[in-house]
């Protein structure tokens, strides 16, 4: 396959893709074209002259026809998951580790001229989280590493959690933006550029990717809010599948489905709500006929074997950049996959020069942006607990300041307000080095990855309580999803010797301990709070005890107090934190 001249020297490959054509007028690619066409094409298949019509899209399947039994093919794919909208970890300033897909674009180059017809894919959760998304950033327009992606010339990539918990943002910019298509073939009705499945041609052979993007519960309230649907996968992946077997469009059908999640815990809140809960990947391998399933942000786990007749391959696409080698075999009149062999490739030192140039004028001024400093410095060590506990007691400040002009913390009784913030920031121990050091903008985004919104509920004591178990687990050193593991702001909980149940809690000085009866005012993630995780099912929080969502990031609150002239640091934080003189630093 030649060339396009693109600057990174990528390939591309020829693709059938119907459902993109049918939008652009694509004159041999339409539904009713092809009903049209089936009288005609059945005499010609009759009479032998099939090959002289030489009709885009048949070429891969006269190819296929022509194989013998027991042929094998090989077949490459590569996949991207967990990329979290970074494009370098360069644009930190800190002699952060490498890492982004500008750090990932050499070895896809090298692919390409290796295997030019290589399938690029995406697993999920490629867009947010990085400070120059458009939910956490001052910067305007489609995100960096969208861009990124459209140059180098993905195939598809099906959306995320986080990707569509920021519904409006996805449906309404950032897909149309793309020049590949995002596969979810679960969402109705299907937004510009989602599309259920894209055919691609490898090999000789016709492979159809089909997307599920299975959204949890707080995905599914943002889709609600933007008008779409999702819709029970198993039977829109069914329905999908069946079209594509019937029409005989596709010789092999790959299914491609994020990961990264607790779906025993997200299943209860779901149902709960009314909403669809999500499925395991190996539920989706046994119900579907699929002939291998690609599942974002997994562990890599040993391939299970593809030879049986009767199985799935399940290929399980780790953070990074995952190169699945593929032998495809004829048996009969169909095809498989007869081996899966996969190797992640870690990032390599030096960013992509091309990708960094093109984003250089964003990039700069991310950095600027990023490198703004708070008045707060590092003044000695400390290990990575006390920097946690550091940390959960500066997220209740910066909600209690963020929220203290707003007339929904009901506080005409005098009341204090607490908070139920991420507990386990992505922090690391401070050490000598560190001293002198001032806390920027960039470190706080560091320390929280997610543009996280803050929301004010009313909970009871007892509520409190059962939110706080994988708190009180992760003390005892229980294996615990971080996301899961809430700070008790303002709270000091009264644990037993043994279980992983808090009995009491009491506000510092108070005399008494909450009731577990009465209603108190406690700032939330709208992440936790929407239900992720399965929190919010747990503690049976009910939608009305929503007092106020007022659109605060909790990280820019956070930076916003550590920027004050005098901020307040809490006691936790004494020992290795210290605010800087007024002259310092400006």
């Amino acid at each position: 396959m030649a060339s396009r001249g693109t600057k990174l020297g990528l390939h591309r490959r020829r693709s059938v893709d119907r459902s993109l054509c049918m939008s652009s007028g694509c004159p041999w690619a339409g539904k009713r074209f092809s009903r049209a066409l089936k009288p005609a094409l059945a005499a010609c298949l009759a009479l032998g002259m099939c090959m002289a019509l030489a009709l885009p899209g048949w070429v891969g399947s006269a190819r296929a026809d022509a194989a013998a039994p027991g042929e094998r093919r090989e077949a490459v794919v590569a996949v991207t998951s967990g990329l979290a909208g970074g494009l370098s970890t360069s644009v930190w300033g800190d002699g952060a580790a490498p890492d982004g897909l500008a750090h990932l674009a050499p070895r896809l180059t090298a692919l390409r001229g290796a295997h030019p017809g290589l399938i690029l894919l995406d697993a999920g959760d490629a867009l947010t989280g990085a400070p120059w998304a458009p939910a956490g950033s001052a910067l305007a327009g489609p995100p960096i590493l969208l861009r990124a992606m459209n140059r180098l010339d993905y195939d598809a990539a099906v959306p995320g959690e986080r990707d569509l918990a920021r519904a409006g943002a996805f449906l309404g910019g950032w897909a149309a933006a793309s020049r590949f298509p995002w596969l979810a073939a679960d969402l109705a009705p299907g937004p510009a550029r989602v599309l259920p499945y894209r055919i691609l041609e490898h090999a000789g052979l016709k492979i159809a990717v089909l997307g599920l993007a299975m959204p949890g519960v707080a995905a599914q309230r943002a889709l609600r809010s933007a008008g779409v649907s999702a819709l029970a996968p198993l039977e829109a992946a069914a329905q999908r599948l069946a079209e594509l077997r019937a029409s005989g469009q596709a010789d092999l059908v790959f299914g491609l489905v994020p990961g990264g999640w607790d779906a025993a815990a997200d299943r209860d809140t779901a149902r709960a709500l009314g909403l669809l809960p999500r499925l395991d990947a190996d539920v989706l391998a046994d119900r579907l006929p699929l002939d291998l399933l690609i599942v974002g942000r997994a562990p890599l786990r040993p391939a299970p074997h593809a030879g049986a007749a009767d199985s799935v391959p399940v290929a399980a696409a780790g953070a990074g950049l995952t190169v699945l080698r593929l032998t495809l075999e004829r048996r009969a009149d169909v095809w498989s996959v007869a081996e899966v062999n996969r190797e992640r490739l870690p990032p390599l030192p030096a960013p992509d020069p091309v990708l960094m140039e093109e984003a250089r004028a964003d990039l700069s001024a991310t950095a600027a942006w990023l490198g703004q400093p708070s008045r707060v410095r590092v003044t000695g060590s400390a290990r990575k607990r006390a920097v946690l506990e550091c940390a959960g007691a500066l997220g209740h400040a910066a909600a209690l300041r963020a929220g203290s002009p707003s007339p929904a913390l009901g506080a005409a009784r005098g009341e204090a307000a607490f908070s139920l913030l991420p507990e386990l920031w992505r922090v690391l121990p401070l050490r000598k080095r560190d001293r002198g050091r001032v806390i920027t903008r960039a470190q706080v985004y560091r320390w929280l990855p997610y543009d996280d919104e803050l929301v004010l509920a009313r909970l009871t004591g007892r509520q409190i309580a059962l939110l706080l178990t994988p708190h009180v687990r992760n003390l005892r050193g229980w294996r615990i999803a971080p996301s899961l593991v809430l700070f008790p702001g303002g709270l000091e909980p009264h644990i037993p010797a043994g279980g992983s149940e808090v009995t009491s809690l009491t506000a510092p000085g108070a005399a008494r301990p909450l009731s577990p009866h009465d209603l108190y005012p406690v700032w939330m993630t709208d992440y936790h709070w929407d239900g992720a995780g399965g929190l919010a099912r747990s503690a049976l929080l009910h939608p009305s005890q929503l007092a106020a969502r007022g659109g605060i990031s909790l990280r820019e609150a956070l930076f916003a107090l550590l920027s004050l002239p005098a901020p307040a640091l809490p006691g936790p934080c004494s020992g290795f934190l210290g605010v800087m003189e007024p002259d310092a630093g400006r």
